[in-house]
């Protein structure tokens, strides 16, 4: 199917539905086949559990149950679930930030999404915070959140999000798309990023999570102080942060966006133990 007549098809559904593409919902439908192939057959999906997040009117749900019957779809917008459920289809009616991703099979789904993109960096939080049954993930975003996601130390696009995602995913660009992609076109470049749970993803959940908040708090200031005034706040003494720093070799004068995920975690540990 050409760009053209995945466009076409798009355009001859919305009018069926008497639908047009939601902007609070981030309704961009992907018409780039191209793209649309890389995404689904980026891992073996063969057979496999798939959760599939905003599917739209299906550019990505109808190559991926070429591969797979077991599928479930997440949508807020009441007009694309009643048009998946008079399908057939099993679809969760919802926020997908609310959802219960603890209820999938243990480290065997896969989640496939061309995001909204006003969710696309809570979900990766979340899903690189608290446990959950992924085993990979192939995503769009806005093309700023996926350079914020792979960023890597001495870069002004590492950050929170860099860290709890490099973590827990061994992270691959997948492709890069241009506005003429979508129907209707975005206004913003966007990028399809590739996730694969690292073999003991160490989910370390809401303290983790607040520490590196904390320590990316100004983040132009020297790391050492936050740490301190970290280790106060949950009863750690100031010589327990100083040995921790020593012990993994950190300068005393780095600033957050210096360390490493690796270092972001072995500190934590250390602080907390």
């Amino acid at each position: 199917m050409s760009e053209q007549s995945e466009l076409s098809l798009i355009k001859q559904l919305l009018k069926e539905l008497g639908h047009s593409p939601q902007k609070s919902y981030g309704q961009n439908f992907l018409i780039n086949e191209t793209v649309i192939n890389k995404i689904v057959n980026h891992f073996d999906i063969t057979n496999k559990p798939i959760v599939e997040i905003g599917p739209g009117l299906g550019a990505l749900t109808r190559r991926i149950k070429l591969k797979t019957n077991d599928i479930t779809l997440l949508e807020i917008d009441r007009n694309i679930i009643s048009y998946w459920e008079e399908q057939g289809e099993t679809v969760v009616a919802g926020d997908a930030l609310k959802f219960d991703w603890s209820s999938l099979e243990a480290e065997r789904s896969t989640l496939i999404s061309n995001l909204p993109y006003q969710i696309s960096a809570s979900l990766v939080v979340n899903l690189s915070s608290f446990e959950h049954g992924l085993k990979n993930m192939v995503l769009m975003f806005q093309k700023e959140v996926a350079q914020r996601i792979t960023a890597t130390p001495d870069n002004k696009n590492f950050g929170i999000l860099s860290v709890l995602a490099q973590n827990i995913w061994d992270i691959k660009k997948v492709a890069d798309l241009t506005l003429r992609d979508f129907y209707p076109s975005p206004k913003i470049a966007s990028r399809v990023l590739a996730f694969e749970r690292k073999e003991e993803a160490p989910f370390e959940g809401k303290k983790y999570l607040n520490f590196v908040k904390h320590c990316f708090q100004n983040r132009r200031k020297i790391l050492m102080n936050k740490l301190v005034t970290y280790g106060k706040s949950i009863n750690v003494e100031k010589e327990q942060v100083h040995k921790a720093v020593e012990k993994l070799n950190i300068d005393v004068k780095a600033r957050a966006e210096n360390l490493s995920a690796e270092q972001f975690l072995a500190l934590y540990r250390e602080i907390t133990k």
